[in-house]
């Protein structure tokens, strides 16, 4: 299980590529700040989150593996700023896209974070497949 922590700006959405091993536990934590220096912590209480991982090939299609608040993806820290996500990935090895949007109370959709999602197969734990 591998755990980075970057440092990521909401003052435009980031793009952050992920690698992970099909049948592993996925963690990573994530800062967010609302300006470029990293200085000003964004307050991530007000949102509800949701992220979508679906084939690189069909972007618009229905997700392969889905995180949601309290199911996958955490948010904490002192300041409010810090979201953990924790998955076993349970999709086969490919190449994905995925991204993390938050929903705010009037209905307000802020996209934050979005990539690549690549899914390594593993040898080992190879029966885990979508």
């Amino acid at each position: 299980m591998a755990t980075i922590d970057p440092a990521i700006s909401t003052v435009a959405m980031a793009t952050l590529d992920i690698t992970v091993k099909a049948g592993d536990t996925f963690s990573l934590l994530l800062k967010f700040f609302d300006d470029d220096a990293g200085t000003v912590p964004t307050d991530l209480t007000n949102y509800v989150f949701k992220m979508d991982i679906k084939p690189k090939t069909t972007p618009l299609g229905s997700p392969k593996l889905s995180l949601v608040q309290s199911v996958g993806i955490t948010i904490g820290g002192a300041d409010n700023n810090e979201m953990t996500l924790l998955e076993k990935i349970s999709i086969k090895g490919g190449s994905y896209v995925y991204d993390i949007e938050g929903l705010l109370p009037d209905g307000s959709i802020v996209t934050f974070v979005g990539g690549a999602f690549t899914v390594v197969q593993d040898v080992t734990n190879s029966t885990t497949e979508k």
